[in-house]
């Protein structure tokens, strides 16, 4: 399958291999967490996809799942 994102062939973090983890942008204006995932060097918000109307077309796709802050332990 092939990505539109470059990906390095020794990356650790190819379109077969797909973490998932949360991070907050470097930005004075919002700490908000966002989950994302990693296709090469580059993270990906999974919040400013689900945004963008990205996962729109999934069956059962839910708006608000990359929106929330987990509180669990």
């Amino acid at each position: 399958m092939p990505s539109f994102i470059p990906i390095d062939s020794k990356s650790d973090f190819s379109i077969h291999n797909v973490p998932f983890g949360v991070f907050v942008l470097d930005d004075a204006l919002s700490s908000t967490p966002h989950c994302a995932t990693i296709l090469g060097n580059t993270v990906i918000s999974l919040r400013i996809l689900s945004e963008a109307g990205k996962f729109d077309e999934i069956e059962g796709y839910d708006k608000t799942w990359f929106e929330g802050v987990s509180t669990a332990a």
